[in-house]
C-alpha cells in the first residue's frame, strides 16, 4: 500500500510562515507552535513515504496515511474540524497511523467530545493511534476507545538515543535558555521564570508568543505588566526590554539544536524546548505545570523541578546539577525501540536501523542481571527464580509505581516481567530505596 505522510505543522506548510528575513528573530505573521516542528520534522526525516502533503484530499484514498498530532484531546469546545476528523471521514478507504497524540486538559469534562472520540475510534479500527503516555491511554479507555491504541511517547525524542557525551565534562552552564506558556494558569511560576531569565541574561525561546513580542510598545508593556504581576518586585519595564531584546524564534530544527549545544541549560514549562536542548547536547530542566508536561516528563524520564521548588530562587549552577540527563539518556534506548517497532509493525519503513540490532541474548541477560541486583537478590540466579521474586514483590512495586512512575503500572499488572525489568533498569536507584523502606515515595511528577 502506498504510504503518504501528512505534515501537520511546519514552517514549510500552511500553518507557519517562515520569516521574510531569515535573520529576523521575531515575526508576527504566523500562527501555530514552533515546538511542533520537532516531531513533524523528525517524522519527515525518518519515515520512508511515497508522498508528502499538508492537507487531507482524494490522494489519501487507498493509502496508509501517517500524521503527527499533539494536543488533540484538549478542553477547547469551539474549534474547527481537525485533520484527524477529516481523515476519519475517509477511513477505512485510507488506513491512518497517528503518532504522538496526547491529552492537554485541566478538566476532562470537555475532552469527551463525540466527534473527536468517534474519529479516534474509526481510525483505530483499521489503523493505529500512537499516544504519548499512559494518562492519555487511560482517558481513551474511559471513553471506550481501546482498539489500535499504543503508548509510544513523543516522536520528537526518537533520535535522543544517538546522543553521546564526548569531550571534557561540562560542569556548569555557559548559556541559559527559558521558555514558558505565558497565558493561562500558573502565572506566578511564569513570572518567577521570566525574572530568572532576565536576571541571568537568558535567551527566551519563542514558540507561540510572536503575536505580542512583535507587537507595539504598548502591547509589549501591557503583556509585561501582566506577566510581572505574579512575582513581587519584578519590574515590568525591565521585563519588557529583556523580552524585546532576548527573544529568539528558531525556524529550523538544526538551528534550534545547534544553539542549545553542550553547556546550554534550558529551564521552563515548554516540553519541546526541553527536547531541543537534550538533542543539541545541552541540559534541560522541565517545570511541569499541567497534565501534558507531567505525562511527557514521566514517560521519557525527563529531569523536572516542582514549581514551588523553582520559585525558591535556585541559582544556575544548582539547576544545572538537577538537570543531569543520565536517567533520560538511559531510557532513550527503550523509547526509541518502542517507536521503531510501532512504525515497522504497521508497515512503515524507517531510514535508521533497528535499535539494539545484533546485541541479542547478551543484552537481555544483562537486563536480568541488573534487576536482580536492584531487588537485593545478590548474585543473580536462574531467570525462573528471579521471576518468582519479582512476582512476590509485585504489590509493593505497584503501590510505589503509582506514586512515582505510573508508566510502570501496566506491565506490573499484566505480569509481563520482561517489560517490567526493562523499565526498572531506568530507575534502579529509586527502586532500591523504595523496596528497602516498603513505603511509597510521593513526588510531584508522579502524582499527575
Amino acid at each position: 500500500m502506498t504510504i503518504r505522510l501528512l505534515r501537520s505543522c511546519t514552517p514549510l506548510g500552511p500553518y507557519l510562515t517562515p520569516p521574510p528575513d531569515p535573520g529576523a528573530a521575531i515575526v508576527g505573521s504566523y500562527s501555530g507552535n514552533l515546538g511542533n516542528l520537532l516531531f513533524d520534522q523528525l517524522l519527515a526525516d525518518e519515515l520512508v513515504a511515497d508522498s508528502v502533503g499538508h492537507v487531507v484530499d482524494e490522494r489519501a484514498v487507498g493509502c496508509t496515511v501517517i500524521v503527527s498530532v499533539a494536543n488533540y484531546l484538549s478542553s477547547l469546545t469551539a474549534r474547527p474540524t481537525t485533520m484527524l476528523e477529516q481523515l476519519a471521514s475517509v477511513a477505512p478507504a485510507a488506513r491512518v497511523i497517528v503518532a504522538g497524540l496526547g491529552l492537554q486538559a485541566t478538566s476532562l469534562r470537555d475532552v469527551f467530545d463525540h466527534d473527536r472520540i468517534e474519529a479516534l475510534r474509526r481510525i483505530g479500527d483499521t489503523g493505529a493511534v500512537g499516544v504519548r503516555g499512559y494518562d492519555t491511554a487511560a482517558v481513551l479507555e474511559a471513553a471506550d476507545v481501546t482498539r489500535g491504541i499504543e503508548v509510544i511517547g513523543c516522536p520528537s525524542l526518537y533520535r535522543l538515543v544517538e546522543r553521546r557525551v564526548d569531550g571534557p565534562r561540562v560542569t556548569r552552564p555557559t548559556q541559559i535558555f527559558v521558555a514558558a506558556t505565558p497565558s493561562g494558569g500558573f502565572r506566578d511560576v511564569v513570572s518567577h521564570l521570566l525574572e530568572f531569565g532576565r536576571r541571568h541574561d537568558a535567551t527566551y525561546v519563542v514558540q507561540t508568543e510572536a503575536h505580542f513580542l512583535a507587537g507595539s510598545k504598548e502591547q509589549m508593556w501591557s503583556t509585561a505588566e501582566y506577566l510581572a504581576s505574579g512575582a513581587p518586585g519584578l519590574d515590568p519595564a525591565a521585563l519588557a526590554q529583556w523580552l524585546g531584546d532576548g527573544a529568539k524564534a528558531y525556524w529550523t530544527l538544526p538551528e534550534w539544536t545547534s544553539a542549545m549545544g553542550p553547556g546550554a541549560l534550558y529551564v521552563g514549562t515548554r516540553f519541546h524546548s526541553a527536547v531541543a536542548a537534550l538533542l543539541g547536547g545541552g541540559r534541560a530542566l522541565l517545570i511541569p505545570t499541567d497534565r501534558r508536561t507531567r505525562e511527557l516528563a514521566t514517560y521519557h524520564s525527563l529531569p523536572v523541578i516542582a514549581p514551588d521548588d523553582f520559585n525558591l530562587g535556585l541559582e544556575p549552577d544548582e539547576l544545572w546539577a538537577l538537570a543531569d540527563p543520565t536517567v533520560t539518556l538511559g531510557r532513550a534506548q527503550a523509547v526509541t525501540r518502542r517507536q521503531y517497532e510501532f512504525f515497522r509493525s504497521h508497515g512503515i519503513p524507517l531510514r535508521s536501523p533497528a535499535p539494539d540490532e545484533g546485541e541479542g541474548d547478551d543484552r537481555r541477560a544483562n537486563d536480568w542481571d541488573s534487576v536482580a541486583r536492584v531487588l537485593g537478590a545478590g548474585e543473580p540466579r536462574a531467570g525462573a527464580g528471579l521471576e518468582g521474586r519479582v512476582d512476590g514483590l509485585r504489590s509493593d512495586v505497584e503501590l510505589w509505581a503509582w506514586n512515582r512512575h505510573p508508566f510502570l503500572v501496566p506491565s506490573i499488572r499484566s505480569g509481563d516481567v520482561a517489560a517490567t525489568v526493562r523499565s526498572l533498569r531506568d530507575i534502579a536507584n529509586g527502586l532500591e530505596r523504595s523496596l528497602d523502606q516498603r513505603a511509597p515515595v510521593a513526588t510531584e511528577i508522579g502524582s499527575g
